[in-house]
């Protein structure tokens, strides 16, 4: 029953991940369960630099890491937590895979024997890779910088598809208006034409009778 509760938990989390992203964002995401693991792209922002604090006596140290809120990457601050005994604490992570980058969340894995040389050992695994993922700093921020060359490339082709819009309307209201002032003079001028005929057919007309009233 637990495991079922814990399962539409994740399953309503995952659901308000994918509610919350933007229509607009290149995001792709899928979210695994259980765990929660998540394949994501683009990639997160290399990991922020924190100094490490002394070791404490009881304590294992949660290192910082990126937390995809359903919308953007959120730090998460390292912090103390009690230790474990016959347990390994395995920090969060993010891994490329292919053209994705691979969320694994943070566990706490059994160990038989000296869990804490094993936690150590750990750390200095996730020390590593730590220094490895800083070295794409620079990658990641050209990648930045081309994608916001992109976006305003986009907005620029937005905003000249919106004048060229604009453009055509005033010139449609501006053809609209010409065409009107055409018909408004043709139609004066066949006014004055119809005008014109009619008073030749009346003065015509006047001198018929006159002639007529003579001859009688």
């Amino acid at each position: 029953m637990k495991t079922t509760r814990l399962l539409m938990s994740l399953l309503l989390v995952g659901a308000s991940i994918l509610g919350a992203m933007p229509s607009q964002a290149e995001v792709n995401i899928d979210i695994r369960l259980p765990g929660v693991s998540i394949d994501l792209f683009p990639a997160p922002p290399p990991p922020r630099y924190e100094v490490f604090p002394a070791p404490r006596h009881g304590r294992v140290w949660h290192p910082g890491y990126w937390r995809w809120n359903g919308r953007a990457h959120v730090w998460v601050g390292g912090v103390w937590v009690r230790e474990r005994p016959g347990y390994v604490w395995i920090p969060e992570r993010w891994e490329p895979r292919g053209n994705d980058w691979h969320f694994a969340p943070g566990r706490w894995d059994r160990h038989d024997g000296d869990w804490r040389a094993a936690q150590r050992q750990e750390h200095n695994r996730w020390s590593e890779w730590r220094r490895d993922d800083e070295r794409r700093k620079d990658q990641w921020q050209r990648e930045q910088q081309r994608r916001e060359a992109d976006r305003r490339e986009e907005r620029r082709r937005d905003e000249a598809r919106r004048q060229e819009q604009r453009r055509d309307a005033q010139r449609q209201r501006e053809e609209a208006r010409r065409d009107d002032r055409h018909d408004r003079r043709d139609d004066r001028r066949d006014d004055r034409r119809d005008e014109r005929k009619d008073d030749r057919s009346d003065r015509r007309d006047d001198r018929r009778d006159n002639e007529r009233d003579k001859r009688h």
